[in-house]
């Protein structure tokens, strides 16, 4: 290879990039001819070129230029500044990785873009003709699309560094393959553009648009014209009316194409509002999103994006307090109008609460073993619950008092559900049956459903009258609602049967399993349908969309995954976590998946058509059991630790119009306080001045006065953003104002509740000095570390302190400060002498 810098050109077959240490220079050399070998050609930099612009544009124009990027791992190249800053500029332009091992390092010191990624082995005990094979398959594996990439990746640095001139545009056949190649961006994990390549396409759509413009205003003329010769001349008029025909077609592809292009641009606004969040540029992120719902106003990954920002940024704690028990909860539900919520708990109770405030209704529903699930009957007016005592029983849901004799098993009850009418119930037990038991008195009705192991959940069909169970003995059954008789032969799997689920329709059943697939079942003969759909672990839940026709599969390998429940094709990304996900479901009007993972201790909201996050995580401080979304959608409700809590989700509804939209793309660029503005081909960000920012936040206000009983939930988000902070409810769904709720958290006197009562007034001196009060008390709990202690004796030391200073006159907090010294400070006394 010609060493000089001027000669470093990489030509049209070269196909690869070959990053290594010198030292490693006799192996690349052995791999560089078996690709010539096999017909491809590799660029590498044999002799080295001199740090500095040379080699940036050397070095940098081959990784950009070429289509997959070859790391040789060895520890020599590990170590390398150059092959790191190598790296760094191939992920950066999202190039195909590919890590070949030719020795062994430790896997904590290579780089996290590469650690991810499947290795290939090349070392000394490997065979190198198989590994070069393994290679190949990897080079050629979707080359089509890598192609195209490296192509758009080379014009789109050539527009940038032309000042984004038009004439290096993309136009035509090769505008509508761009269009199309950032359409399937993001399918699989290894398609993902740059931020350089989306501007570049949306800039060249937006050079299109001008040219169809001018070509719509000459078409709208013909017409014109076309119309007075059919007047003026009546014996052409069949030949007139051809013309004014043509015209017509020719208005309709101009107008179906300028509204092509706006739903272009507006995905990708909403690909750059993504790269902005990642980079923590909030109103960068909150400018592009308005331009998105600017230019579609119909972009519901738009719309769902921007209201989880605004929501987020306004007020990103649980909407009420803890719903609180003495034991784990592994369960919240809410009811059927979502005025309330059912949590089921270790501590041996079941409970209701008030959905708008968090408080209890009535007394604990009481049972001798550790509760879950409880649910809600359709009409909202009795309970039924589950428990390791073995029995499931009925409970007034007005007063929480028992209905009828507890429906008794032989061993514990996995779970108890309603019928669609409510009826009957249907329980699962740990005593290998299900049964079927009157919901008015509690009695069994026909015979038990046997298994051979423990039943892991039973449910109705939509229609009432087929009951499909889940067993542990790696099957799950169809059965008779009427006599209890099985229907067809068991659905086998290999493994636990965690759940089975009827499709809304009831003409399908779906199956989730620790043989790690989830499986699509015929709901009348129980046979087969399609491939397994698979994971890389347990699959803890499998849920159909509500139209039935997607399935949603969460798994221990830390995703959860959308398929087709026609084919069992995966559809999208994965939806990741940080640890097992379970379960995940479905919105109601089945737009967004809401996950919960047990690892990382969060819940997330999806997209359901891209797999994409929206928002922020709802960080919670243990294990997240479940979660649910409220009837309406507006809401979702997470069991964690010894609490249940409530969570904004909202969106936007059929009632909801496009002056709302464009409204909402006000308020996030008020908020955010930039604005997008189009100079020649290029967008620039403009801050905005205070009396715009001003104006768009009165316009709103005015636009939405009155009850917001009235408003959309989309308009009763926009006006609360606007409302005073001090002063308004908790939340645009909530009753309880900030005051209230504020008052809440200190009469509460939970160290979590303070805290999050901090984040909405960190001012607050009653606050500071209650959090400090309790970390106090937290300090000198039995058997805590001590170094835990001392963080928390030191916080609670620092806090009142800030108190003070905050309200000097108050006794409420002086007497806080006075106990706090009490406690630990003559502990911090003794340290600060010995420090």
């Amino acid at each position: 290879m010609p060493t000089e810098p001027s000669d470093q050109q990489v030509p049209r077959s070269q196909e690869v990039f070959i990053s290594y240490s010198r030292k490693d220079k006799e192996f690349v050399h052995r791999l560089d001819e078996e690709l010539k070998r096999r017909d491809r050609e590799a660029w590498v930099d044999w002799e080295g070129i001199p740090p500095g612009d040379t080699w940036e544009r050397t070095i940098y124009g081959a990784i950009e230029a070429t289509h997959t990027f070859i790391f040789v791992v060895t520890p020599d190249s590990i170590a390398s500044e150059v092959c790191g800053k190598e790296i760094a500029h191939a992920a950066a332009n999202n190039k195909r990785l590919v890590p070949i091992v030719q020795r062994d390092v430790a896997t904590d010191a290579v780089p996290k873009s590469l650690a991810e990624l499947n290795w290939i082995f090349f070392r000394d005990s490997d065979d190198f003709e198989e590994a070069t094979g393994k290679l190949i398959s990897a080079l050629d594996t979707d080359l089509t699309w890598v192609r195209a990439h490296t192509r758009l990746l080379t014009r789109a640095i050539e527009w940038n560094a032309n000042g984004k001139n038009k004439s290096f545009v993309l136009r035509g056949d090769d505008l509508r393959s761009a269009e199309q190649w950032l359409a399937e961006a993001g399918a699989q994990k290894d398609r993902q553009p740059t931020a350089l390549q989306t501007e570049y396409i949306i800039g060249s759509r937006k050079a299109a648009s001008r040219r169809q413009r001018i070509t719509l205003g000459a078409t709208s003329f013909g017409f014109v014209v076309a119309i007075v010769l059919a007047v003026l001349a009546l014996f052409a008029r069949q030949e007139g009316l051809k013309q004014e025909a043509k015209a017509k077609d020719q208005t309709q592809v101009a107008v179906a194409a300028t509204k092509k292009t706006s739903e272009v641009a507006s995905r990708g606004n909403v690909s750059l509002a993504r790269y902005s969040k990642q980079s923590g540029q909030n109103a960068q992120t909150l400018a592009h999103l308005a331009q998105a719902l600017r230019l579609n106003p119909e972009n519901r990954e738009a719309h769902g994006f921007t209201t989880a920002m605004l929501t987020q940024l306004s007020w990103h704690v649980p909407l009420t307090g803890s719903m609180r028990h003495d034991a784990g909860v592994y369960s919240a539900q809410f009811s059927p109008d979502g005025q309330r919520v059912v949590t089921a708990s270790g501590d041996n109770t079941a409970r209701l609460w008030d959905a708008a405030s968090g408080k209890p209704i009535g007394e604990p529903m009481k049972h001798e073993g550790l509760v879950d699930p409880a649910q809600f009957s359709p009409d909202g007016k009795r309970v039924v619950t589950s428990s390791t005592d073995s029995t499931a029983r009925l409970w007034d849901a007005a007063s929480g008092k028992p209905i009828g004799e507890p429906m008794k098993h032989e061993k514990g009850v996995s779970s108890a559900q309603f019928s669609p009418n409510g009826q009957r119930v249907v329980t699962a037990s740990e005593d290998e049956t299900a049964r079927l038991w009157d919901a008015a008195s509690g009695k069994p009705i026909g015979e038990p459903m046997k298994h051979d192991s423990i039943v892991n959940s039973a449910q109705f069909s939509p229609d009432g009258q087929r009951v499909v169970t889940a067993s542990e003995h790696a099957t799950a059954q169809l059965w008779d609602a009427a006599s209890g008789q099985p229907i067809g032969e068991p659905m086998k799997h290999e493994g636990n049967v965690y759940s089975a689920q009827f499709s809304p329709d009831g003409k399908r059943v779906v199956t989730a399993s620790a043989d790690e697939t989830a499986r699509l079942w015929d709901g009348a003969s129980g046979k087969p349908i399609g491939k397994p759909m698979k994971h890389e672990g347990w699959v803890k839940s499998a849920q159909f969309s509500p139209d039935g026709k997607r399935v949603v599969t969460a798994s221990q390998d830390k995703t959860a995954r959308l398929w087709d429940a026609a084919s069992g094709k995966p559809i999208g990304e994965p939806m990741k976590h940080e640890g097992l996900v379970d379960p995940a479901q479905f919105s109601p009007d089945g737009k967004r998946v809401v996950t919960a993972s047990w690892g990382d201790k969060t819940t997330r909201l999806w997209d359901s058509a891209s797999g994409k996050p929206i928002g922020e995580p709802m960080k919670h401080d243990s294990y997240v059991y479940s979660v649910e979304f409220s009837p309406d959608g507006q809401r979702v409700v997470t069991a964690s630790g010894r609490t249940a809590r409530l969570w904004d989700a909202a969106t936007m509804t059929a009632k909801d119009t496009s002056n709302d939209i464009f409204l909402l793309a006000d308020l996030a660029e008020a908020t955010g306080g930039l604005t997008l503005e189009t100079v020649g081909q290029a967008e620039n960000l403009t801050l905005l001045a205070p009396e715009q920012v001003r104006a768009s936040l009165e316009k709103i206000a005015a636009k939405f006065f009155g009850p917001s009983s009235k408003l959309t939930p989309l308009q009763r988000l926009m006006l609360w953003s606007v409302s005073d902070r001090r002063s308004r409810t908790i939340s645009p769904f909530s009753q309880v104002t900030v005051p209230e709720w504020l008052e809440n958290r200190i009469k509460e006197g939970t160290v979590e509740g303070l805290r999050n009562a901090m984040q909405i007034d960190p001012a607050n001196a009653r606050i500071t000095a209650h959090l400090g009060r309790r970390l106090a008390d937290q300090a000198l709990k039995q058997g805590i570390d001590p170094d835990e202690s001392r963080r928390a004796e030191g916080e609670a030391d620092f806090l009142t302190r800030r108190a003070l200073k905050l309200a000097p006159d108050s006794d409420e907090v002086k007497k806080l400060r006075d106990e706090v010294i009490r406690l630990v400070g003559a502990k911090l006394g003794s340290r600060n002498r010995r420090n």
